[in-house]
C-alpha cells in the first residue's frame, strides 16, 4: 500500500530562507570562526546557524531580504570576499520512499512499474537505498519532479513483481 503526504502537511515550521556559505579553496579557517570574528551578529537577523559538509555552514534567516544583506555585507568586506563563497541552495524536487522492496529489484523494474501504474515517462533519480529491518528487503529513496509526484499520491499503491507494496509504501522525503 502506498501513503503519500504532501512536505507542507507534514512540516510545521515556516519557509526557511537560507544561505550556504563555504571557505575559499586558499582558506584555511573555518567559516564560522571567520563570520563571528569579522560581522556582529546583532548587524543580522539570523535565526540558526548549522554546519554542512565541505566545511560550509547554513545560515538561515528571517527574510530573503535578509540574506541579501548578508551577501552585500560579506561583499563589501575585502576580508570575508577573499575568504568566503555565498551560494543560495538550489531547488530540490520532491523524493519518495518505496519501502521493502526485495533486494533482488532492479532499478529497471521500478521505472517500469512507475512508467505502466502512473504514467510516468521519465526516470526518476534514485537518491540512495537503504537497508531494511526485514531480511532480504531495502528502502529506496528517489527523486521525483512534482507533476510525478503528485501523480503517485493519487496513484496510492504501486505493484511490484506482481504484488502490491505491503506496508506504508511511498511518504515525501526532505533533505536539506
Amino acid at each position: 500500500m502506498v501513503l503519500l503526504r504532501s512536505h507542507q502537511e507534514t512540516s510545521s515550521k515556516g519557509k526557511k530562507t537560507t544561505l550556504l556559505l563555504y571557505p575559499m579553496k586558499s582558506t584555511e579557517k573555518e567559516v564560522l570562526e571567520i563570520l563571528k570574528r569579522e560581522i556582529a551578529r546583532s548587524s543580522t537577523k539570523i535565526k540558526d546557524v548549522q554546519k554542512i559538509k565541505s566545511k560550509g555552514v547554513g545560515v538561515h534567516l528571517e527574510r530573503d531580504q535578509d540574506v541579501e544583506e548578508l551577501i552585500q555585507t560579506i561583499n563589501n568586506k575585502e576580508t570575508l570576499k577573499s575568504t568566503i563563497e555565498t551560494k543560495k541552495p538550489g531547488k530540490r524536487h520532491p523524493g519518495i520512499i518505496i519501502y521493502n522492496l526485495p533486494d533482488e529489484t532492479t532499478e529497471d523494474e521500478v521505472q517500469e512499474a512507475l512508467a505502466v501504474n502512473a504514467d510516468i515517462k521519465e526516470r526518476l533519480n534514485i537518491r540512495f537505498k537503504l537497508s531494511c529491518w526485514q531480511p532480504g528487503t531495502a528502502h529506496w529513496v528517489l527523486e521525483t519532479p512534482s507533476k510525478s509526484f503528485h501523480k503517485l499520491k493519487r496513484l496510492g499503491k504501486l505493484p511490484i513483481h506482481w504484488t502490491m507494496q505491503p506496508g506504508p509504501g511511498i511518504f515525501p522525503h526532505e533533505e536539506m
